[in-house]
């Protein structure tokens, strides 16, 4: 009688628990007692025509290559009565110890911190370039002696990476995220090296587009890459290292420049950017090569024998054909069916090697050519919504450095033809474009578009309580660009602590929910106190609102993203990843233009002095000097009192949002769920 006993080895690691003998590497399933007459196994010897089937999978990257020699494998002797040999007696046989697998592409732990170093530092470089050119500005104008471009070194970065934020999540999907993180690498450190060596201002201005270019697409697709990479309740314990970036990088970039300024060059806030960057890019050249893996998914599984003898050999399908019912041929026929198409498209994969990853689009654009989907573009939406954010950036540029009135009829043409250019954005993507690059099915998404208002909130609290707490400490203090940017330490440190502690909360708990709404609560507080500074508020209270205040950041800083990320499919998440990213940079814009208003506004009325003579030195020229520093004191208190119920908004939304629970992290690779877990077969 031929007994043949079905046994599964798992996909990667670890045994999962059912009624199963350790065979080293692989596991076998015994029967259950209503499958067969087990008592026939007591005493099997060799007289017995025994032929042991085992479904074998591969387990690991390195199981991939092949399966583990015969020779290894302990054989059965005459009078064993084992179905197979113990864990024990294979302890000399088994493989050398396998490397943790991560995430859906099955990465090495080293290979995956490679990975999010090399990340970590391409974004730390383009945030803190955001900050630490603001320092050098007053000395690159001198050298030039062109004060009329002055404001525009910070503009034309800001415009260019402010268009490239929200299409690089679509492009990647289009053509790869290896491909265009590289490209927005190379166009941030070309530029940086080109800003380092102008040689005038406008030539400066330009370089600074370009390098914005790189910037603003770098910051979006990393966020996009670490989504790819890391399963959803698993990235907080990595994105926080993430968010934090934002965060001391802004409060590094004036200590950094203004050393950088005053003792070597303002030519190397720029020329900085490359001996981190380019290491970075050579890591990422090497290591991110994730796309051209299959993501984990079930594979038909490989059918081999184990003879007498011990020896592997693959199982012949006639042998099975005298024994096995007409369901289990159909079931057969259909898995090696499934077998033969799955060669299939890997061998297709391997011809179409050259073809961008296009997995994340709809199907009928999967099998294009680069060239029928570089025509697939969304040209018509991509020309709206670079026209919106020109006319909307430089009108805001024009009414705030009163080059125009805001009441001129430049500003208000400027601004009413960027609103009819978003409502032609918004009718082209919902209703003409086949590839989109930005879909609005996920606004209408609960929590995508609560995360999507939040991130414009973030945004405007964020970039406009960074902009003039630095100003109390210089203007009202008398501090030092380098010393004001020390005394923010207690926000950095506040920060990081949350940042990483959110992160890791929510793998632990997989619950993101409450933290946006501790975040807001202490956001809403911390700028709240702040709004009852004075000119000479004791520097420990101080000190103790600006840790509330950074707190509140680091709860927030990469918990709304996280949301965003598990509440679309993987065809929406790039592009929903990008517009969120987009909307933070619209809503610091729009913050500090709020912001600067206000204070011009209040300091005209109160004391007659235009927004050029608002500096230090020369407000100590004035007799009435310590009149207009309370004055000064107070608009700035007035700019928090917007903040304040701003952030107080963002709490109700933060609360109203669904409840979500991520789901827990896979179990060792391979391991089906409990209920689909294949029983164990016995065919006789």
């Amino acid at each position: 009688m031929v007994t043949h006993i079905f046994v599964c080895l798992s996909f990667h690691t670890g045994l999962v628990s059912n009624p199963r003998m350790d065979f080293g590497d692989t596991e076998v399933r015994t029967p259950k007692p209503e499958e067969s007459d087990l008592s026939s196994l007591s005493s099997l010897s060799t007289s017995d025509d025994l032929s042991i089937s085992i479904v074998l999978r591969k387990r690991t990257e390195k199981l991939r290559e092949g399966v583990r020699s015969p020779s290894s494998i302990p054989q059965m002797t005459e009078g064993d009565n084992r179905v197979a040999p113990t864990p024990n007696e294979l302890e000399g046989a088994t493989t050398p110890k396998e490397e943790k697998l991560i995430g859906p592409y099955q990465l090495t732990r080293r290979k995956l911190i490679i990975i999010l170093l090399s990340l970590v530092l391409t974004l730390f470089l383009a945030a803190l370039d955001n900050t630490i050119t603001s320092t050098a500005l007053p000395k690159i104008a001198a050298d030039f002696q062109r004060m009329d471009l002055y404001s525009w070194v910070i503009e034309a970065y800001l415009l260019t990476s402010t268009v490239m934020s929200p299409i690089s999540g679509r492009l990647s999907d289009l053509f790869g995220r290896r491909i265009l993180l590289m490209t927005a690498v190379v166009f941030f450190l070309v530029g940086s090296a080109l800003c380092g060596a102008a040689t005038s201002m406008i030539l400066l201005v330009i370089f600074r587009a370009i390098q914005g270019l790189g910037g603003g697409a770098l910051m979006s697709i990393v966020m996009v890459i670490v989504a790819d990479l890391i399963e959803p309740r698993e990235r907080g314990k990595y994105t926080g290292f993430f968010g934090l970036c934002f965060g001391v990088a802004s409060v590094a970039g004036p200590v950094v420049g203004g050393l950088i300024t005053d003792h070597i060059s303002w030519r190397w806030i720029f020329y900085i950017n490359l001996p981190f960057g380019v290491p970075a890019l050579v890591l990422l050249w090497f290591f991110l090569d994730y796309e051209s893996y299959k993501p984990v998914q079930k594979e038909a599984p490989q059918v081999v024998e184990i003879k007498e003898n011990g020896a592997v050999e693959p199982f012949v399908e006639s042998e099975m054909s005298e024994i096995e019912t007409e369901g289990e041929k159909r079931e057969d026929e259909e898995k090696k069916e499934e077998t033969m198409e799955e060669k299939r498209e890997e061998k297709e994969k391997k011809e179409e090697s050259n073809q961008p990853t296009t997995s994340n689009l709809p199907s009928e654009f999967r099998n294009m050519s680069k060239r029928q989907l570089a025509k697939s573009i969304d040209y018509v939406g991509l020309l709206c919504l670079v026209s919106f954010i020109v006319l909307l950036l430089v009108s805001i540029s024009f009414g705030s450095t009163k080059k125009y009135a805001w009441d001129s009829g430049v500003v208000i043409g400027m601004l009413i033809g960027g609103v009819i250019m978003l409502v032609l954005f918004i009718l082209n993507e919902g209703f003409v474009a086949k590839i989109p690059i930005m879909p609005l099915a996920p606004f209408r998404i609960r929590n995508v578009a609560l995360c999507h208002a939040l991130a414009l909130i973030i945004g405007f609290c964020m970039m406009s309580g960074l902009n003039y707490v630095p100003v109390y400490f210089q203007t009202i203090r008398g501090d030092s660009s380098t010393i004001s940017g020390l005394k923010m330490i207690p926000l950095v440190f506040g920060l990081i602590v949350t940042s990483i502690g959110s992160g890791v909360g929510i793998s632990k708990m997989g619950k993101p929910y409450p933290f946006p709404i501790l975040g807001f609560t202490f956001l809403t507080i911390g700028v709240g106190l702040l709004s009852l500074l004075r000119v000479d508020t004791n520097y420990g209270l101080i000190f103790l609102f600006l840790l509330i205040w950074g707190v509140g950041l680091g709860f927030l800083m990469q918990t709304v993203v996280i949301i965003v990320q598990t509440s679309v499919d993987r065809a929406n998440m790039a592009s929903t990843i990008t517009a969120n990213t987009f909307l933070r940079t619209i809503g610091g814009v729009l913050g500090v233009l709020t912001c600067q208003t206000t204070l011009q506004s209040y300091m005209s009325s109160h004391t007659g002095l235009p927004v050029e003579l608002l500096i230090r030195d020369y407000i100590l020229l004035l007799p009435n000097s310590a009149q207009i520093f309370v004055e000064y004191c107070k608009a700035i208190d007035t700019v928090f009192y917007i903040l304040c119920p701003i952030g107080g908004v963002g709490l109700i939304l933060a609360i109203a949002m669904e409840r979500v629970v991520l789901a827990p992290p896979p179990g060792p690779p391979g391991a089906a769920a409990p209920s689909q877990t294949p029983e164990p077969v016995l065919v006789e």
